[in-house]
């Protein structure tokens, strides 16, 4: 599942992420969360495919939060992206300026 949080304001998007964070973690409390910054690092995308491909020894359900996935123009990231739209076990968050492109 892929949620995306876009718009200028930085402390309401924040608020928000906290709030599914929260909920999520409620819901499953040993899942697996690591945070990204894709704006700093771009070549991180790597290292948050790698993370959410790789099965874990104690949850199958895992949570990357991604700080501007769409700045990274790689294929592989886009089909990566594309895939884990409907997938259960897999979240990704994505938190944007602007709204992302289709």
């Amino acid at each position: 599942m892929i949620i995306c949080l876009y718009g200028e304001d930085s402390y309401r998007r924040g608020k928000k992420l906290k709030e599914i964070i929260y909920f999520y973690k409620t819901k499953n409390p040993s899942m697996d969360l690591r945070f990204f910054n894709l704006e700093e690092f771009p070549d991180d995308y790597s290292s948050a495919k790698d993370f959410l491909e790789q099965p874990s020894m104690f949850t199958k359900t895992k949570c990357a939060v991604i700080k501007s996935a769409t700045t990274v123009e790689k294929k592989e990231w886009k089909k990566f992206i594309e895939k884990n739209i409907n997938t259960k076990d897999v979240f990704i968050i994505i938190s944007e300026n602007k709204k992302p492109k289709k």
